[in-house]
């Protein structure tokens, strides 16, 4: 079995017009405004999961069979997600300001770009990788992702699914390569753990919600369509472990 290098969706590069501003991703998820944001991160987290469960089950997968399906599915449900989240405010991501030399050498530090696209729209690539050779996870990644996200529970949810690939690799010990079927039920694995924190982080914003009159995922509804044209999945790299 050869090493190699495999990529999970659950945080995922937007494009945008504009994301410039303070970060609220110490906020917390229990907040009734999050409460879409975290509904459809939860979906796509999901559905991913799902999809590497069938996977671990194929006979005869191979790496190009794997690679193909994990990108089929990133981008069918990143374009779900963000249909979903398209007019709520509350779930952008705050990015850097592209202009902002200290805030891009930063950002450039962690091994993450962007792109600017043709129409002027931003699209930034950004992932969180656990080293499945060395049994290591940058944690100045999570960090960032936690600064960045809608909030902080959404990055937390990541960090546990990374942890978890940490836990695989060294019960099998640093360097140990494995079958593609089994890089998905490890993938599964992880899903579940991010699943469990999701799931909590809804609840939490359901409470919340069921003490307003309305809510954000409502007043967003109205200006989906609006959002949609400003916001576009492009999903090039997302959460990587490298073999």
């Amino acid at each position: 079995m050869r090493s190699r290098v495999w990529m999970a969706v659950g945080v995922a590069s937007m494009v945008v017009l504009s994301s410039a501003g303070a970060a609220h991703g110490q906020a917390s998820c229990a907040d009734c405004c999050f409460y879409s944001c975290i509904a459809a991160h939860l979906q796509k987290t999901a559905g991913m999961r799902d999809m590497y469960a069938g996977l671990a089950g194929r006979k005869g997968l191979t790496e190009a069979a794997y690679a193909s399906a994990v990108a089929e599915a990133r981008q069918r449900l990143a374009v779900q997600e963000a249909k979903a989240v398209g007019g709520v405010r509350s779930c952008d991501w705050r990015f850097p300001d592209p202009k902002d030399n200290l805030a891009m050498k930063e950002w450039q530090r962690l091994g993450w770009g962007l792109e600017t696209l043709d129409d002027g729209r931003i699209a930034w690539k950004f992932r969180v990788e656990t080293d499945m050779t060395k049994c290591s996870l940058d944690e100045r990644q999570l960090a960032k992702l936690r600064e960045i996200a809608p909030c902080g529970g959404i990055a937390d949810a990541t960090g546990a699914h990374e942890r978890g690939h940490l836990d695989q690799c060294t019960a099998r010990g640093a360097g140990t390569t494995v079958s593609a079927n089994r890089m998905a039920q490890d993938e599964v694995e992880g899903h579940n753990l991010a699943i469990a924190k999701l799931e909590e982080l809804r609840e939490a914003a359901r409470q919340a919600c069921r003490k307003k009159d309305g809510s954000c995922a409502e007043q967003g509804a109205n200006a989906a369509a609006d959002r949609l044209r400003d916001v576009l999945p492009i999903f090039k790299a997302t959460l990587g472990k490298k073999r």
